[in-house]
Order: C-alpha cells, then sequence, then structure tokens
C-alpha cells in the first residue's frame, strides 16, 4: 500500500489519519501542535501528507512541513470533495475529511507524482492576498 496521512485542518485543530495503520489523531493548530505532528510524521514514514488549502489556516503546517523536508500536496477543497463524492463518501467530518484526504494521497502515490501544489507558500502578508506570489 502507498502510504499517506490526510490532515484535516480548522482554525484550532489539526485531525490526522495515519491511512496504513488506521490511526486517526489530533493535535493543536498551533506551534507545540505542529512539533507533535511533525515526531508523528516522521515516525509514519508515510510517503505523502495531504490537505487542503484553507486559507490562513494552513500556512503553519505547510511551512512546517517544507521546513523538514516532509513531502506534502495541497490540494483544492473542491477536488477532495469530488474525490469523496467518487468513493461513496457522503458524510463530512474531521475525522472522515482527513481520511479521504489520506486515500487520495494513496491513490496519487500510485499514479506516480501527484499533481498537486507542493510548493511552500510564498505570499505576500495580508490575508486577502494569500494566493497570490510575492514579487
Amino acid at each position: 500500500m502507498n502510504d499517506a496521512i490526510g490532515i484535516d485542518i480548522a482554525k484550532d485543530t489539526l485531525d490526522a489519519y495515519w491511512l496504513s495503520k488506521r490511526k486517526f489523531k489530533q493535535f493543536s493548530n498551533n506551534i507545540a501542535g505542529l512539533r507533535a505532528l511533525i515526531i508523528w510524521i516522521r515516525r509514519s514514514e508515510a510517503s505523502l501528507i495531504v490537505f487542503e488549502e484553507t486559507g490562513v489556516y494552513h500556512r503553519l503546517l505547510q511551512t512546517g512541513l517544507a521546513t523538514h523536508s516532509i513531502p506534502f500536496a495541497r490540494v483544492n477543497p473542491r477536488q477532495a470533495r469530488r474525490f469523496a463524492e467518487g468513493t461513496g463518501q457522503l458524510a463530512k467530518t474531521d475525522r472522515e475529511d482527513a481520511a479521504i484526504l489520506a486515500r487520495m494521497g494513496s491513490q496519487a502515490i500510485g499514479d506516480g507524482p501527484p499533481n498537486f501544489d507542493q510548493r511552500p507558500n510564498r505570499c505576500k502578508s495580508t490575508a486577502a492576498n494569500c494566493d497570490t506570489p510575492a514579487a
């Protein structure tokens, strides 16, 4: 199996699901929580971490993964929702979203390099321009 971890991001929490072990774990969406999550990810040896773009809430996670050279894919929420619908997953909870993202990552690994955004955020300082690369 191509191992992946899916992470559902909220303002205060990071809900992670390790696909091959079928383990769910919740972390705080702050520096201390990110440190604990990075340790957990390193122990998993997953090939890819997948999370949805969430405006400002995904930035800490994305920066931490990039800083530690952990492969990740930032996906558009619409892509993730359509993938979930295609698998018959209609319920929507944070745990289920994390599991779907892990399945999406696992399938992408099996199909070759994922076609997701893996670039570190280089954004202008205002939240309104978070998707506009800084000059």
